[in-house]
């Protein structure tokens, strides 16, 4: 459980806020064609990394089963390369097979289903034509917007197109596991890229340098500037160990990129980024790399998404009148008097002071009092306001989270009254709906 500060005493409620915009969604389907150098060096590969959330199936009960929690989501995924006579030059057919135990709800928490595929094809520019079906349903996604173009490597000193991936596990580790979050990266994680280099035999190694910029959604925030040059060199070539198997399902595992041994001048890097410093927003990547005195400059924007974001901190007045709970008197008063510009800057600042862990952007404790704030929103709102962040009932929950038992006692002549005890807090709060309308007023508080 995690208890934020003591609860201040009731108040009045304040004015009616706006209503709270429903949190964005990210895609339900993302995908990535990433251009990369083929071992032999006389043609070029396209790895595409695929992501598909599970809530785009129908589930629906398996009727090739006679048990009862025996349900199935059906698909096909159809991958296609299309050349500039809009030709297919490569083909990749899958179907998904999701089993379940019994329908999903909107509350569950699904996985993703991802997976990937290589194409070996001659050097050109394609387009990439992605559809996905769903069998037990009209539903279908399709897309036909991203092109690629693949070479082969220029004679002694070239660098591949970069890969997002988790960090490595050890220096001496010889695989990787791919974002796959498309072309983005979400708010948070940490990583970097992965590249394929080719070096003269002469090489004496490779040295690189980038500069990453990001501008954040919150345009108050300022520009976020970070350099560095440290890199990991790994001798071999990185290549997508794509699945075999012709049918996907939730459990079909990472898109993970393994190093060949050494050979013919491959060379890896990972260069790591610090992904977890960087706010929401827009990100610009410069990379040089050289290699006895020759230069490769690679350039690459991304977007650094927040996943799951809490509604509530979409809507800044919300999120800084939410804050009374918290927040002192003074504190609350500098919000309100400062422009919407520096009102922002000291919200963050407000957080970061009470982050967990400062080295990343991501602030564990703000998206749970946020979550909270979220939830006593569609619990404890009266009427058509979203005004249950300011109930007594929203602000015990906001402050002490879910009680371990809560008890709705209705008895004849007394107004109906909920009981919320806390174990590990060794406390019991009392709440009265007086108007019998459904505020609930916090009336005691009792120790265990």
């Amino acid at each position: 459980m995690l208890c934020l500060l003591p609860a201040r005493q009731a108040g009045a409620q304040t004015e009616r806020q706006r209503p709270t915009p429903p949190a964005q969604r990210l895609s339900t389907i993302s995908f990535e064609a990433i251009p990369f150098f083929s071992p032999d060096t006389t043609g070029g590969i396209v790895n595409i990394h695929y992501r598909i959330r599970e809530d785009f199936f129908v589930v629906l009960r398996n009727i090739e089963s006679i048990r009862p929690d025996d349900f199935l989501a059906r698909g096909e995924m159809l991958i296609e390369l299309l050349n500039n006579d809009d030709v297919s030059v490569a083909r990749h057919l899958r179907t998904i097979r999701l089993r379940k135990t019994r329908i999903p709800q909107e509350q569950d928490s699904t996985a993703d289903v991802q997976g990937s595929v290589s194409f070996a094809i001659p050097p050109g520019t394609y387009t990439v034509f992605l559809n996905v079906e769903d069998r037990q349903s009209e539903r279908s996604f399709t897309n036909r917007t991203q092109k690629v173009t693949t070479r082969s490597p220029l004679t002694g000193f070239d660098v591949s197109a970069p890969v997002f991936v988790e960090h490595p596990k050890s220096p001496a580790d010889r695989s990787f596991t791919a974002l796959n979050r498309g072309t983005d990266v979400y708010f948070g994680e940490r990583g970097g890229h992965l590249y394929a280099v080719h070096l003269p035999s002469s090489s004496s190694g490779v040295l690189a340098t980038y500069t990453l910029t990001l501008e954040p959604e919150q345009s108050a925030l300022g520009i976020q500037e970070f350099k560095g040059d440290s890199l990991l060199p790994i001798p071999g070539l990185a290549v997508l160990t794509a699945s075999v198997d012709d049918t996907l399902s939730a459990s079909s595992g990472d898109v993970r990129y393994a190093i060949t041994n050494p050979s013919n001048g491959w060379t890896t890097v990972f260069l790591p980024l610090p992904l977890e410093q960087l706010m929401p927003g827009i990100a610009r990547l410069s990379v040089t790399f050289k290699a006895d005195g020759v230069e490769r400059t690679l350039d690459h924007t991304f977007r650094v998404l927040w996943l799951n974001q809490p509604a509530a901190l979409r809507n800044m007045d919300l999120a800084i009148d939410a804050l009374y709970h918290i927040a002192s008197e003074e504190e609350m008063g500098t919000f309100r008097t400062f422009s919407q510009s520096r009102s922002i800057q000291r919200f963050f600042e407000f957080w970061r002071k009470k982050d967990p862990d400062t080295t990343t952007a991501y602030n564990e404790l703000m998206v749970e009092y946020y979550r909270r704030v979220d939830n006593s929103i569609r619990q404890y709102s009266l009427g058509n306001e979203t005004n249950g962040y300011k109930t007594d009932r929203g602000r015990i929950y906001i402050l002490y989270g879910t009680p371990t038992d809560t008890r709705r006692l209705l008895t004849p002549n007394r107004f109906p009254r909920e009981v919320w005890t806390y174990v590990s807090l060794k406390r019991r709060f009392i709440f009265e709906d007086q108007r019998r309308s459904g505020d609930y007023r916090l009336i005691a508080v009792e120790n265990l």
